[in-house]
């Protein structure tokens, strides 16, 4: 009877592990994780960026090459002067991670929330220029200085006429589908919020 006692019990604290193993597992271990690989998708690797002078930490999901021409002119007709550019861009579209980012994971269901601030513009680089047309009149050319101010205009015509619901929802559902890949390897499921941008996390 001793003897069966003892396997009885052994039996018992065998299972008994496993239970404890197989639950660490799932609710602490699985969760971790779900969540690190979330976190790797949101930020590895890192990349600081300067955005209006001030340090931001990005995630951008899309680099977009847009080509815009500008025209400026100067004077009046018929002493007028016409300078028209062209350059192409490159747009980076993402997240500024600075602003309300945060993971949750559900120990139970592993339904995860990401909560994110809203996409913008992170970036504007000038990849090409080329000047398509430049009548200089006499008494009102560009001078360097105003050619380059003309560029200025062109940087800022491109930032704001991008900054449009559909470009940034392109970056949303971009992300959106990178994070969803993830979800079945760990029997899980996704959701993004889009947060308004307040103020930084301190």
């Amino acid at each position: 009877m001793k003897f069966i006692d003892k396997v009885i019990r052994a039996v018992i604290w065998f299972f008994f592990l496993i239970a404890i193993v197989f639950l660490g597992w799932r609710y602490i271990v699985q969760p971790a994780q779900f969540r690190w690989a979330v976190a790797e998708i949101l930020g590895v690797p890192y990349r600081i960026f300067t955005l209006d002078k001030e340090p931001v930490l990005e995630l951008a999901t899309i680099k977009q090459p847009v080509l815009i021409q500008y025209t400026a002119t100067k004077g009046w007709w018929p002493i007028q002067s016409k300078l028209t550019l062209q350059c192409l861009y490159e747009l980076k579209i993402g997240f500024d991670l600075n602003l309300n980012t945060a993971i949750t994971v559900d120990r139970f269901n592993l339904h995860t929330l990401v909560k994110l601030p809203r996409p913008k513009i992170l970036s504007v680089e000038q990849t090409d220029y080329q000047v398509l047309q430049s009548d200089q009149a006499i008494g009102t050319s560009f001078s360097p200085e105003e050619q380059a101010q003309a560029l200025v205009g062109m940087n800022r015509y491109v930032r704001e006429s991008s900054e449009n619901d559909r470009t940034l929802e392109s970056a949303v559902q971009s992300l959106k589908g990178r994070l969803e890949q993830i979800a079945p390897l760990f029997d899980g499921s996704i959701e993004v919020i889009i947060e308004p941008a307040f103020a930084k996390r301190g």
